[in-house]
């Protein structure tokens, strides 16, 4: 079945809410959440055009902290150069280290590239991160967070922000925790109510939340779980104090619930099609560094499109699932041109 979005970002003012709940208010902001390999600048390119104005603010894949002379890791702040990410969403840059004096340098290299505001990834439950104690990993100890901000908030140039879960395989320190979080002067602490053993798994611990959102003194930031109006009211409702929520599935699977959030309703016509074609063509543009693809020899055409279906094919997996439809249709596609005509089919 088609589906076409109407969508029109009507601007808000402290008289006017868009939900008949009436709670969503001038101050609430969607925040997009880092996803390794989804949520990159071609992604963020895309979704500016498609949905303006309907998230205000994302956190970036990762930057891994490594060893030495930071010149030779130039590549990796790719992804946050601002003259790249001009026309996109507004971003705040996220390393993940558990060192910190390299965790410092980066933050500091970031801070000249002109970023107030650096975010510390202590929530990822990869266990290719966790193992190298990073990550989620490093909440196994709370006098190691304690050690990390002491360095890291001491009289530096820049704001730091956390992710964070509510620990690694059990939440017995969490009031430890948000003691050392207090003794800070952080920028936000976003929390995913959930340990890292559990992944993604089971339902989010509002309980575990609810600690957090009662004993912590800085600017906290809901993330998990909101895939849909219904869930996006039912947070709002328990912490009605909570004005800053964060979304990343859902929003790449259900592009269109940010503007349903925050706007509700109506203006220029948007398809999934047109977002997915969007990304597409960013996704060569800006990840694999090509603007004239016809120009390449064959060979390597057909290797860029292969790459470029491959990527894609992760993004349709995540609208099938939103939409409640079959992803074999998509995954069965061999050739990109097939891929974006079953999307185009199915979308338009």
């Amino acid at each position: 079945m088609s589906e076409r979005i109407v969508f029109i970002p009507q601007k808000k003012d402290e008289k006017t809410f868009v939900f008949d709940t009436a709670l969503f208010c001038p101050q609430d902001r969607l925040w997009l959440a880092p996803m390794q390999g989804l949520t990159e600048l071609f992604f963020r390119k895309a979704f500016a055009e498609c949905f303006p104005d309907c998230i205000d603010c994302a956190v970036t894949p990762f930057i891994s902290v490594t060893h030495g002379d930071i010149s030779k890791s130039i590549r990796k702040f790719r992804d946050a150069e601002p003259a790249r990410n001009i026309g996109s969403l507004r971003i705040i840059p996220q390393l993940l280290g558990e060192e910190t004096e390299n965790v410092l340098k980066y933050a500091l290299h970031l801070n000249q590239m002109g970023y107030g505001i650096v975010n510390l990834n202590l929530a990822c439950p990869s266990s290719t991160v966790t193992k190298r104690n990073r990550g989620a990993a490093i909440l196994k100890d709370y006098r190691k967070v304690d050690m990390l901000l002491k360095r890291l908030t001491d009289r530096h140039p820049f704001s730091l922000s956390l992710k964070m879960r509510l620990g690694f395989d059990s939440k017995k320190d969490l009031d430890n925790l948000v003691a050392v979080l207090n003794n800070y002067p952080l920028h936000s602490v976003i929390v995913h109510p959930r340990l890292a053993t559990q992944m993604y798994d089971g339902e989010v611990d509002l309980e575990g939340f609810d600690f957090v959102y009662k004993h912590l003194h800085h600017r906290l930031i809901y993330n998990g779980d909101i895939v849909s109006e219904n869930s996006f009211i039912t947070i709002k409702e328990r912490f009605p104090q909570i004005h800053d929520f964060m979304i990343g599935r859902a929003f790449i699977g259900n592009p269109l619930l940010a503007a349903r959030l925050k706007y509700g309703e109506i203006s220029h016509p948007v398809s999934l099609y047109d977002f997915y074609d969007k990304l597409q063509k960013y996704y060569v543009l800006y990840s694999l560094g090509i603007e004239h693809i016809e120009l390449l020899p064959f060979e390597m055409q057909e290797k860029i499109n292969l790459a470029t279906m491959n990527k894609m094919k992760e993004f349709c997996k995540y609208f099938a699932f939103y939409r409640h439809l079959y992803d074999k249709t998509f995954t069965r596609a061999k050739t990109l041109t097939e891929l974006s005509s079953i999307v185009f089919q199915t979308f338009q």
